[in-house]
């Protein structure tokens, strides 16, 4: 009898085991590690601390206004590298977060093609969080940029504007270099076009591969019943969603780094004679850098939609899986 038991344990255990080549391939894009696995409370804690940091050093001492001449400044931008570091590897962990939310939030929705958008973005939230965190880095780069350069030239033209004038007194309006007539705006208008549109292009690529690598899931939500234009739509908002989110969180966090980071001098009389500002002055000025950063949002968002109206274009009718088992019903 212990024979007999002893013989049949082989075949138990293959009973038990799944071959190696039944097993789903794991594609490595799909499967990529996007951070550290640490506790994301350390990320947001270091971030937040060199931020506070950060702001602390630009507001006191020579800062970022200053002449260069004050080994102070030195350490303001080592602190500024460090917590441009951290910036990435906070919205790494910020837009994983951002893509799981939105997958829940559209597996709850009762339209199909937010089932079918949510469904993915739940089942591989990597594919998703990558491109977004690129996204985000770029608009947090941009964010800075835009604002910073906005106040900093309100402060040079504030002389310029009689007191009383509806642009002295316009809480939105654009410095001189800036507006209609302005040169400065153009480069900055550029570099964001060409910057979106190679992040949108690189975003769709890997779009396309990964949705390769997952083809089977679209099969399976095709032959449940997803028509055309459904599955049109949720491919569309499968791709543009976590970009669109990644790209608002970025220009978001950007803006409010520059006010908070900002220190310039400020000129009060036509004689030249001028005055450090700091953030406090930053913030109440602020308004003046809402249509830059209108702008760059608009071409940001442009070619995000662009890109998933391609998307969109190119998703087949149906699956072929889908269409299989559309046939094998008919014959039925």
């Amino acid at each position: 009898m212990l024979a007999a038991a002893l013989g049949a344990l082989p075949a138990f255990w293959a009973s038990r085991v799944t071959p190696v080549a039944a097993l789903k391939p794991v594609s490595p894009v799909t499967e990529a590690e996007l951070s550290r696995r640490i506790s994301p409370a350390w990320i947001y804690g270091l971030w937040g601390a060199l931020v506070a940091v950060l702001i602390v050093l630009s507001q006191t001492g020579e800062g970022p206004g200053g002449d260069g001449t004050s080994p102070w400044l030195g350490l303001v931008w080592i602190t500024a590298g460090a917590a441009t570091i951290a910036s990435v590897a906070m919205l790494a962990e910020l837009n994983r977060g951002i893509v799981r939310g939105l997958g829940s939030r559209l597996r709850r929705s009762r339209r199909p093609w937010a089932l079918a958008a949510g469904d993915a973005l739940t089942g591989h939230p990597r594919q998703a969080a990558v491109p977004a965190t690129v996204m985000s880095v770029a608009g947090l780069a941009f964010g800075v940029i835009t604002v910073w350069l906005s106040l900093a030239m309100w402060a040079d033209a504030l002389m310029t504007f009689e007191p009383g004038s509806s642009a002295f007194d316009s809480p939105v309006a654009l410095p001189p270099r800036l507006g209609p007539g302005g040169v400065n705006a153009t480069p900055l208008l550029v570099a964001a076009t060409l910057t979106f549109t190679m992040l949108a292009l690189a975003s769709f690529a890997a779009f396309v591969a990964s949705r390769q690598a997952t083809a089977q899931d679209d099969d399976a939500r095709s032959a449940l019943g997803l028509t055309a234009r459904n599955a049109r739509i949720a491919a569309s908002a499968h791709f543009a969603l976590p970009l669109l989110n990644g790209l608002a969180a970025g220009l978001a966090l950007g803006a409010l780094l520059a006010v908070g980071t900002f220190r310039g001098s400020v000129a009060v009389d036509a004689e030249g004679g001028s005055v450090v500002a700091g953030w406090t002055w930053a913030a109440q000025h602020a308004g003046h850098a809402v249509l830059p950063l209108l702008a760059v949002t608009l071409v940001g968002t442009a070619t995000i939609a662009i890109a998933a109206a391609v998307v969109a274009a190119l998703r087949p009718a149906r699956s072929s899986r889908g269409g299989t088992l559309q046939r094998e019903r008919q014959q039925v």
